[in-house]
C-alpha cells in the first residue's frame, strides 16, 4: 500500500496530540486534521494507553497547557474518538512489532492498535518509524503531512 487516497480514520502518536494542542509551531500543519475530526469527517483512533500518555494534569504544566490537556482530554473521551482497548490481542501484535521493528511499548503499542482498527495514517513525532506502509497503515510524522500535502487528501 502506498499513501492513502483519502484519510478516513486517523490515529495520533501522544507527542503529536500533546504538540498539537499546546501549540507547538511544528505540529501546525495538524489543525486541519483536527478541525475534520471535529466536523466528524475523519474518526479519530486511539489506544486507551493514551489516556496515560496525555493524563489531564500534569505538574510542570502552565496554565495554557493545563487547559489543552483538559481539551484533549475531553476530545479522547467524546464520540469523535473511537477508544481501542489495549487487551491481549493488541499486546501481542505490539510485542510482536517491538521485537521485529525494535519499537520502545508505547510506540508497538500504537501501530498495533492502528493496524488492527484499520487506520489509514498514523501520524508520529519522531522518526522511530520511517514513513510508508505498516500493514496497511500508512506511518508518516507531521512535518511530512504538510510537506507532502498529505492534508490534500482529507475531505475538503
Amino acid at each position: 500500500m502506498a499513501r492513502p487516497d483519502k484519510v478516513e480514520t486517523a490515529l495520533l502518536d501522544a507527542s503529536a496530540l500533546l504538540g498539537l494542542v499546546t501549540g507547538e509551531p511544528a505540529f501546525a500543519c495538524l489543525k486541519p486534521l483536527l478541525v475534520a475530526v471535529d466536523r466528524g469527517e475523519i474518526r479519530l483512533v486511539e489506544s486507551t494507553a493514551i489516556l496515560i500518555e496525555v493524563r489531564p494534569h500534569h505538574d510542570d504544566d502552565d496554565e495554557e497547557n493545563a487547559r489543552a490537556r483538559e481539551d484533549l482530554h475531553d476530545l479522547l473521551q467524546s464520540e469523535r474518538t473511537q477508544l481501542v482497548d489495549v487487551n491481549t490481542v493488541v499486546a501481542r501484535k505490539a510485542g510482536q512489532l517491538a521485537a521485529e521493528l525494535g519499537l520502545k511499548t508505547w510506540d508497538a503499542i500504537h501501530l498495533a492498535t492502528a493496524i488492527l482498527a484499520r487506520v489509514d495514517v498514523l501520524i508520529v513525532r519522531d522518526r522511530k518509524l520511517p514513513e510508508g506502509d505498516y500493514e496497511g497503515v500508512w506511518v508518516t510524522g507531521p512535518f511530512d503531512l504538510n510537506e507532502d500535502n498529505l492534508l490534500g487528501l482529507l475531505p475538503p
